[in-house]
């Protein structure tokens, strides 16, 4: 952690609109930035508003109701593929909850229990949108990324089931985790820490 700090200092998390947050990494499973970017385009200009800036056409990201009102089908021709389902279920909690505004307050483990009682949500995804979304700097997402590192730095390289690194990571980084895991994720991406040939 010490090299990660010195070689990342000044690093910040980014604070995203809880929906977007929420949208963006339902998309995010099982997929690659490239292919996020372009559902999430094809999603906003089939399904978002639409506004005139500098003479160009833009669209804002889908109102959890445009996509709560859409069908699988039309879903699926932005190419989410199997998303389709899950992006819909988001969608309409959202809509029906508005921002979850209590995700802001309640105790961290019952606003991620909240969150993965949405069909589509998991243990990751709801971390990202609490850390992301929320401001809530003890959630630690951990994928494939994190798990490798986190594995190969304090465990030995020995495979740790995510219940195991999640407990590691608050005893070790405590309510301050979800900084953690961004140091841990770009520091050991950036030096191929548990890259697999």
């Amino acid at each position: 952690m010490d090299n990660a700090i010195k070689a990342l200092r000044g690093m910040r998390i980014t604070r995203n609109q809880p929906w977007e947050t929420a949208l963006c990494f339902t998309i995010s499973q099982f997929n690659n930035i490239k292919r996020i970017r372009g559902i999430i385009a094809r999603l906003s200009s089939r399904f978002g508003d639409t506004r005139e800036v500098e003479g160009r056409r833009v669209y804002g990201i889908p109102s959890p109701d445009a996509l709560a009102d859409a069908t699988l089908h039309e879903l699926r021709l932005c190419g989410t593929g199997f998303r389709d389902k899950y992006i819909r279920s988001v969608a309409r909690a959202f809509a029906l909850n508005g921002s979850f505004q209590e995700l802001y307050s309640m105790p961290y483990e019952e606003a991620k229990r909240s969150l993965c009682a949405i069909d589509g949500i998991g243990d990751k995804v709801a971390d990202c949108i609490l850390l992301f979304g929320y401001g809530r700097v003890e959630a630690f997402p951990i994928d494939l990324w994190v798990k490798r590192v986190v594995e190969n730095v304090y465990f030995g390289g020995k495979k740790q089931q995510i219940r195991m690194i999640h407990n590691f990571a608050e005893n070790r980084w405590g309510a301050v985790r979800g900084y953690a895991q961004q140091y841990v994720f770009w520091h050991g991406r950036n030096m191929g820490i548990g890259k697999r040939d």
